[in-house]
């Protein structure tokens, strides 16, 4: 994590010194980082801990602004729809950005046009865990339970159209179950419960 700070907190000090030199002040006002994740997520975490040191060595508030929903593309099209003046960011996954807009064929921003690609903050993994009332600990054996009753499993994922979605749906016998799409932390806290 300390890594990514440092990586995150010289990408806007480096654009801030950039405009410094330029005779130009920047930033001015709060800086915005849109979101596709909800409150709580993990998109919310790193946001603060990226991000608030950089507010403070900035000196302007580092806002995060969650608009989930729609497999990402509320996000993406809000990021999308902002001016240009260096205030608003997109904390983005591949899902906006290389999924979303070919599964939906009416998504209102084009990914290569809207958006430029400043720094890769994070890598992560998909991970496939079940309730304790399930009798599977490796996914061989969760891939035979969904075969075994197909239709009758119920499986979680963060949003439509995620890299979790799409891991999840490439599983044979997960097609015909049972979906219960919400943000990831619901979803996760959901499955723990049972």
């Amino acid at each position: 994590m300390r890594g990514l700070l440092v990586v995150a907190g010289g990408l806007l000090l480096g654009l801030w010194a950039g405009s410094a030199a330029a005779e130009t002040s920047w930033p001015v006002k709060p800086i915005t980082i849109v979101a596709a994740g909800a409150a709580g997520s993990s998109s919310d975490f790193l946001i603060r801990a990226i991000f608030d040191p950089v507010s403070k060595a900035l000196g302007v508030p580092i806002v995060p602004e969650f608009k989930p929903g729609a497999g990402t593309t509320l996000a993406a099209t809000h990021a999308a729809q902002q001016p240009a003046d260096g205030n608003t960011f997109f904390l983005a996954s591949v899902a906006p950005l290389a999924i979303a807009p070919r599964l939906y064929k009416d998504a209102k921003y084009d990914p290569v046009r809207d958006f430029s690609g400043v720094a890769k903050l994070t890598t992560g993994q998909n991970v496939l865990f079940v309730g304790k009332a399930v009798p599977a600990s490796t996914v061989a054996e969760f891939v035979a339970l969904a075969k075994a009753q197909p239709g009758k499993m119920n499986i979680g994922i963060g949003a439509g159209g995620s890299s979790f979605h799409m891991a999840t749906v490439s599983l044979p016998g997960t097609r015909a179950s049972n979906w219960r799409r919400s943000s990831t932390s619901p979803t996760a806290n959901r499955c723990r419960q049972r």
